[in-house]
C-alpha cells in the first residue's frame, strides 16, 4: 500500500511535465501588436481563449473568440496563430489556410457563408 501512495503522488507531481493546462486566457494589448494572456478578464469586452495553455500563452491546439464576432479555430504557437487553423468571419464567412506568427501563411480557402 506504501508503494502504491507512493507511486500516485509521484504521478499527481510529475503530471504538469506531461501534459499541458486545459484553461481560459484573455488578451489584453501591451503596446502595437504585442499582446499579454492573462487568466482573468471581460468575456464581453477581451478576445478570450480556450484550449491548451503553456507557460501562460496559448500552444497547441485551442479556440479565440473576439467579442467583434470572429473567431479563429487552430493551433496556436508562443500565443500567436501558428498552424493549420480557420478563422470565422463576424458574416458567416470563413477563411481556412496555414498561420505563422499570427500571419496568413500560403494559399488558403476562402468559403462564403453560404458555402462556395
Amino acid at each position: 500500500m506504501r508503494y502504491f501512495l507512493l507511486l500516485i503522488s509521484l504521478i499527481l507531481l510529475t503530471s504538469t511535465l506531461f501534459f499541458q493546462e486545459i484553461g481560459i486566457l484573455y488578451r489584453f494589448s501591451a503596446g502595437d501588436k504585442i499582446f499579454e494572456w492573462k487568466h482573468y478578464g471581460n468575456q464581453e469586452t477581451d478576445p478570450k481563449f480556450m484550449g491548451e495553455i503553456k507557460d501562460g500563452s496559448p500552444e497547441g491546439f485551442g479556440i479565440e473568440i473576439n467579442p467583434d464576432g470572429f473567431m479563429y479555430n487552430g493551433k496556436f504557437r508562443e500565443g500567436k496563430w501558428d498552424g493549420n487553423g480557420t478563422f470565422y468571419y463576424s458574416n458567416g464567412r470563413k477563411y481556412v489556410d496555414e498561420w505563422k506568427d499570427g500571419l496568413r501563411y500560403g494559399q488558403g480557402i476562402y468559403r462564403s457563408s453560404n458555402g462556395n
